[in-house]
């Protein structure tokens, strides 16, 4: 007899694992998501080589056209003040490491419709989780599962019967904007360093008529009329506020399309689920971004979990014996990167700043700087 599996939200986790599970096992798949609208806006996502190996296993070049996607190749850190460039930072070593950005959107709904997963995907909001009997309640109906994975993000509702929710608002705003600039060969991030804030802003395909995304990273909004509780998809106040401190350094401000801002929270502790219901990406592990390492970590969840389904060795401890060393570590390194990025002491910047300049464009540098996350073993 097939399992019965439900997957709860169709973000990176969800539709990762829904297609792995379509390409190579046996088993029927529901697909919860709430909303009827799943593609239908722009932002960038950054995947780095750990993450990229596992997209190789569900066609990855077969689903995606060269021009949709844009091969990284490096790091360029700036000043976000004086604009002086401090260094550049390989992220390109081999062609075997795909270090790529993409609009989120497409990648989510080219994969999406590859695997057809349409025919999988219930456009139904999930009331409630039975635990105890491993049920998913809609409209009062029950729905038994083998296996139900939480796949709906920080904020997931449904963890209420089977964890403690508690998060907490990281002291950090995110705004994100997106632009168009024609003819542009740029294959770079370009990272801005400041003092409590950074900004990065990259390109996210390769046609004529480029997209590109930026994310502003403060912690200098707490003082401000921004609600800590929802996500702003056009905050006219913050976009006007955003354009008088930013428009004179950078020509891009002037050619935004969309704004939108939203407080960044963390989970308080690590949880990968309960009995038959498993949590993955932010709905177990939601940690500052930083890195490339939200969706990233999201990927391996899926890819961890469908192994472990597909060798019939699936449950809580298996899963934590996998997972929990890693991901402390990948949290560990974000929250040092923020701190390292956000220094407003005048000598420690210095020394960061020398220590930058010095190691530019060095591949040993590069390698052992981004080793531990890059090397995912599959």
């Amino acid at each position: 007899m097939k399992l019965n599996i439900a997957i709860v939200g169709a973000g990176v986790s969800g539709i990762i694992l829904g297609s792995l599970l379509k390409k190579y096992l046996n088993v029927n798949i529901s697909i919860f998501e709430k909303r009827n609208q799943l593609f239908n806006n722009i932002n960038g996502l950054q995947l780095t080589p750990n993450s990229t190996q596992i997209l190789d296993l569900i066609n990855f070049s077969e689903i995606f056209k060269k021009e949709e996607f844009l091969s990284i190749e490096k790091l360029k850190v700036h000043d976000l003040y004086s604009g002086e460039l401090l260094s550049e930072i390989l992220l390109k070593f081999n062609q075997k490491q795909k270090y790529i950005s993409i609009n989120r959107s497409l990648f989510l709904k080219n994969i999406f419709q590859y695997f057809k997963l349409s025919e999988n995907i219930v456009y139904e909001e999930i009331k409630d989780i039975d635990s105890h009997n491993n049920e998913i309640i809609v409209k009062n109906n029950k729905f038994f599962f083998d296996y139900i994975f939480l796949c709906d993000g920080i904020f997931s509702k449904l963890k209420k019967n089977i964890a403690d929710q508690s998060i907490s608002f990281s002291g950090l705003y995110a705004l994100r904007g997106t632009y168009d600039l024609t003819n542009d060969n740029s294959s770079n991030i370009n990272l801005w360093l400041g003092e409590n804030e950074h900004l990065v802003n990259y390109k996210i395909n390769n046609f004529e008529i480029s997209q590109y995304n930026y994310v502003w990273i403060t912690k200098n909004l707490r003082n401000l009329p921004i609600s800590t509780q929802n996500y702003d998809e056009n905050n006219q106040y913050l976009h006007e506020m955003f354009k008088e401190k930013f428009s004179e350094k950078f020509n891009f401000i002037g050619k935004t399309k969309s704004i939108s801002v939203w407080p960044i929270y963390k989970t308080k502790n690590i949880f990968f689920g309960y009995k038959n219901i498993f949590c993955l990406g932010d709905s177990s592990h939601g940690f500052i971004p930083s890195r490339a390492q939200g969706a990233s970590q999201a990927i391996e969840d899926a890819y961890v979990l469908f192994k472990l389904l597909e060798k019939n060795n699936l449950n809580q401890k298996n899963l934590a014996n996998q997972r929990l060393g890693r991901i402390k570590r990948i949290i560990s390194k974000s929250e040092k990167t923020i701190f390292i990025y956000h220094l407003r002491n005048s000598l420690l910047k210095f020394f960061r700043n020398s220590f930058l300049k010095i190691f530019s464009n060095s591949k040993i540098f590069s390698t052992l700087l981004n080793k531990d996350i890059f090397n995912f073993k599959l």
